[in-house]
């Protein structure tokens, strides 16, 4: 993993490799295949998104092994073969959009299934796992449990040097994890509640600053933290939802 990446260099002096065509040189452009390849790690914040803890009665929630459906951006498809076992997960462009770098995470599907658990547990439901992706084949669960099976459907994440117009350079990233969730209740197989949790997270947010002073703004050093940040949120996004929340607290006062 190649960490320290935005703030450890001085915008104005790696405005001057751009120019020289130094930093260009030392990864080579992703168009021959020649990037540098690296294994980033994404990881979840936990508690990172406020609000919800606490919030859900202490309902049984079993949550499944998700599914890999990811989908990516047009741009990439043609080039997204793994690496040592490691799946791509996203970019980095020098100001010409010559790619310098490829990321490549472990295979991530138990993280994310330890997060969406991990999540429900923060939200107060009484979580757990099991190795199966497919409700029905997960036998002998107590009726009133709750199943959650997701997919991912995105995982990305994209960084670029851009230049200002006075010549500095300045780090800019974006990534985004989304998520399709159903929840099913033993042991009816029609669900009782389906959803997306889309994250897109920018950093230095879009437009909002002069794009000379981005890179000090920026709050992450590495796009696997981006990364991190918008998959935290996806994750969390699936319990910080009013309407599942009160679909939960109405069933269990149905059912006492």
């Amino acid at each position: 993993m190649v960490a320290g990446r935005g703030r450890s260099i001085i915008p104005a002096i790696l405005a001057v490799l751009i120019a020289s065509g130094c930093f260009a040189s030392k990864k080579s452009s992703g168009r021959s295949g020649l990037a540098t390849k690296v294994v980033e790690t994404i990881e979840y914040y936990p508690r990172f998104v406020k609000g919800y803890q606490g919030t859900y009665p202490p309902s049984r929630m079993i949550v499944l092994k998700p599914i890999d459906s990811r989908e990516y951006p047009a741009k990439w498809r043609s080039d997204l073969a793994d690496f040592n076992g490691n799946t791509p997960v996203g970019v980095v462009e020098d100001s010409q959009n010559r790619v310098v770098e490829r990321l490549y995470s472990p295979p991530f599907i138990e993280l994310v299934q330890k997060a969406l658990a991990q999540a429900a547990s923060e939200a107060g439901l009484v979580s757990s796992t099991t190795n199966q992706s497919d409700y029905a084949a997960v036998a002998n669960l107590n009726p009133g449990a709750y199943v959650l099976a997701s997919r991912i459907t995105r995982c990305w994440v994209e960084r670029k040097i851009d230049m200002s117009p006075n010549g500095i350079a300045s780090f800019r990233t974006w990534a985004e994890f989304d998520l399709d969730v159903t929840v099913y209740k033993a042991p009816f197989h029609v669900p009782f509640w389906q959803s997306k949790s889309v994250s897109v997270f920018y950093d230095p947010p879009p437009d909002a600053i002069d794009p000379g002073l981005a890179s000090v703004a920026a709050l992450y050093d590495d796009p696997a933290q981006v990364l991190s940040v918008a998959f935290t949120r996806a994750v969390a996004g699936v319990f910080n939802r009013y309407d599942l929340r009160n679909l939960i607290e109405n069933d269990q006062g149905l059912t006492q």
